[in-house]
């Protein structure tokens, strides 16, 4: 059987342009344990690597931690110096408050905000566009409700110095701050952030929804979960999860025309934690098994299909203990996994600016998703999420010179890291997909 997707880039979600898609880009030596083991040599040769594999990888966004001290912050500012470069956009995200007393927490935002400020001004980066204050901020700002209570207790909930009137508190101090330096048009406060599972998600993203109902701000959310129904077999309702269309979905009507990003994202499986992203069904490691690329790559296509405006990868990098990343560390010659050459092509196929084109006729195994540009360029990437072939006809736009890229699990893990850009022409549209293969398609301009 062979399927056909349709596109038509004349049905174009008009006046929501994606953001498009990155990673959490912290320099080291963040996401390292044991720090006192890198020296000034070590810390240059992981900027190098990263330096160099982010020119290649083209991000959109990324997502960079700070500190309530901001202090020590030389190696954050020359990467966002480095990502500006690029033409990349930054979220400055203030990882937590710390032990700041509610009474505080105002003054805490507005040095956060000037920070951004002197980044912006006296270091010319003028990439630094979100600002996000507390990352996963439902452990350290909860509400009250029995969905709370059950996931971190009545006791962690009750007594905690901090809630959810706390946390709006301290983004409105913000969204004061950023008018009063004048930055209101040109950064964007980051509300929400909310990871512990979908239920929370919906909770929390609800709550923010209707505390922000007309603000200027985005809203984010964190995806870690794994798409298979048998996942959730036997685990309490209150980690119950209808799949990433669904919340994808959902919260776009929740919040409307405001922007949606996915500011942290990756594969997760079973035992998946702070650093180690768990196992699939035959104990692999989920994001080094044969189906890791075409499964991320599934959640990139299905999220921006259905209204999400870009995505942000955790890691960039693995570390001496975090394996999340696009490529592993020194002890593994700082080689490319296989799924940086999916992520890569999806990074540099969608860039921001881009409107998203409905794609009829996928399903939950082979997945689609077009773009247009403002000079008419189309892009369009298909993955097939199945261990068998599937033969696919596409009913591409007129336009000429269709390129088209392919990629599958064979020799990724000897390939160069280079091999990100290159594309071949195509005048057929009806090919077969590989077993776990991403291909995409870029035009020329289309008047």
């Amino acid at each position: 059987m062979i399927r056909t997707l349709r596109i038509d880039p004349e049905l174009a979600h008009a006046g929501r342009p994606i953001q498009g898609l990155g990673v959490q880009a912290d320099p080291p030596p963040f996401l390292f344990r044991h720090t006192t083991q890198l020296n000034e040599a070590d810390l240059d040769e992981i900027t190098a690597h990263a330096e160099r594999r982010l020119t290649l990888l083209r991000p959109g966004i990324a997502r960079l931690f700070c500190f309530p001290e901001l202090t020590n912050t030389d190696r954050l500012v020359r990467m966002v110096r480095f990502l500006d470069t690029l033409g990349c956009g930054v979220n400055l995200t203030l990882l937590t408050a710390g032990h700041t007393p509610r009474a505080q927490l105002p003054a805490l935002a507005e040095r956060v905000v000037d920070f951004v400020a002197e980044l912006r001004a006296a270091n010319g980066c003028r990439s630094v566009c979100w600002l996000t204050l507390g990352n996963e901020p439902e452990t350290q700002f909860p509400h009250d409700s029995p969905l709370t209570r059950e996931i971190f207790g009545a006791d962690r909930v009750t007594q905690r110095a901090l809630d959810w009137a706390d946390y709006v508190n301290f983004n409105r101090a913000a969204l004061a701050r950023l008018a009063t330096r004048g930055l209101a048009n040109d950064v964007r406060l980051v509300v929400v952030d909310a990871a512990w599972g979908g239920q929370m998600r919906r909770e929390r993203m609800a709550l923010g929804a209707a505390a922000f109902p007309t603000e200027p701000v985005g809203f984010s959310y964190h995806h870690y979960n794994p798409e298979d129904p048998a996942f959730y077999r036997g685990a309490p309702p209150a980690f119950a999860y209808q799949g990433m269309a669904e919340e994808a979905a959902r919260f776009r009507r929740l919040v409307g025309d405001r922007e949606l990003v996915i500011w942290e994202f990756n594969n997760a499986g079973k035992g998946f934690g702070t650093h180690e992203p768990g196992t699939n069904a035959r104990g692999e490691n989920v994001i080094d098994a044969v189906e890791a690329g075409a499964e991320l790559s599934w959640k990139v296509i299905t999220a921006l299909a259905h209204g999400v405006d870009g995505l942000c990868l955790w890691h960039m990098h693995d570390s001496d203990v975090n394996h999340f990343g696009l490529w592993r560390w020194r002890e593994g010659q700082y080689r490319c996994k296989p799924i940086w050459f999916y992520y890569a092509a999806l990074c540099r196929l969608f860039q921001p600016g881009q409107i998203v084109v409905p794609v009829t006729g996928g399903d939950s195994s082979v997945a689609a998703v077009a773009t247009r540009a403002a000079t008419g360029e189309c892009r369009l990437a298909v993955v097939n999420c199945a261990p068998t072939p599937t033969g696919v006809w596409v009913e591409l736009p007129v336009a000429a010179d269709w390129q088209q890229q392919r990629i599958a699990p064979p020799g990724l893990a000897e390939r160069d890291e280079t091999q990100v850009t290159h594309g071949t022409p195509v005048t057929s549209a009806e090919f077969e997909l590989a077993p776990w293969e991403l291909v995409t398609f870029s035009s020329s301009s289309r008047r």
